[in-house]
């Protein structure tokens, strides 16, 4: 039985901020609900109230800020992944997008929801490090900007502090970009990532045969989503011959630092997130070569 509480539904963020003030600890915000739902039907959270989000137009909308691509937080997973906007500059996302949940769950989830859930193996995690994303945060007293990659400092534990609030996703647009999103699970759909990541890599602007900029991010292989630092310093000024993707999924393998559980061995981990590199930067070494 779901305890009783009450439920409040600003309509802008004043009111928001208003109630959501950091004074009382069971005070949670709602938006798709379908991680909080859950966690409330198994009694690990009684909430005292309920502040519901998703009639604030700020936090609903993807809009195109000329040097980046804003996503407001109550975004739903289904608009995400049929964005076009989205598809146009960072179809990668769009991929992870399509790989969270069912139809049903991503009608409701947000990504703002897939964020602050702080899992390892959160699918949206991993394209927005990849794309050196910032978020937005806003409390009564304050707005702030958190790279994503700063965002997630345990299992389950974000940066934001008890009275903010994830408002927006910025996310930059850069020339001469390819990224590839994969994933493993123990089903092709409706699964926990047993291994995922995302590699965007930015070639030089005059030839798609040297690297500029590579971002790595990997899901499930840490207490929280990490990137792969050491591979990334590796390929910079470098092409994707053969020789080097051999050398860069090694060392993706050699930072990943997975864990036994019921889904799979660590070593199985770190195998698996070896064969998702190489074929996400094959991918990228095709789509560059085809294009040129």
């Amino acid at each position: 039985m779901i305890p009783d509480f009450d439920y409040k539904i600003p309509k802008d963020m004043e009111s928001l901020m208003k109630l959501f003030d950091g004074t009382n600890n069971n005070t949670f915000l709602i938006a798709g609900g379908t991680d909080l739902v859950a966690n409330i039907k198994k009694k690990q959270i009684t909430p005292k109230v309920l502040i519901d989000i998703t009639r604030i137009k700020r936090l609903t909308g993807i809009k195109d800020e000329y040097n980046y691509i804003s996503i407001g937080a109550c975004c739903t997973l289904s608009k995400i992944a049929s964005s076009p906007l989205l598809i146009e500059y960072f179809p990668y996302i769009i991929e992870a997008a399509r790989c969270v949940g069912s139809e049903q769950i991503r009608n409701l989830g947000t990504i703002g929801g897939n964020l602050c859930s702080a899992l390892p193996s959160a699918d949206m995690a991993l394209p927005l490090i990849a794309s050196d994303a910032i978020l937005i945060s806003s409390s009564i007293n304050n707005t702030r900007a958190i790279k994503v990659s700063d965002f997630f400092i345990g299992y389950r534990k974000t940066a934001l502090k008890p009275n903010e609030t994830l408002v927006e996703i910025q996310i930059p647009k850069k020339n001469n970009q390819i990224g590839k999103f994969l994933k493993f699970g123990r089903r092709k759909t409706l699964t926990l990532a047993i291994a995922n990541l995302t590699i965007v890599i930015n070639f030089d602007n005059n030839s798609r045969e040297k690297i500029e900029e590579v971002r790595i991010a990997l899901g499930s292989v840490a207490p929280i989503p990490i990137r792969a630092k050491k591979a990334e310093n590796f390929l910079v000024g470098k092409s994707l011959t053969k020789n080097n993707i051999e050398k860069t999924v090694n060392m993706v393998a050699n930072e990943a630092d997975p864990i036994n559980d019921l889904r799979a061995s660590a070593v199985y981990r770190v195998e698996i997130i070896k064969v998702l590199a190489k074929r996400a930067l094959n991918f990228i070494r095709e789509s560059a070569y085809s294009e040129t």
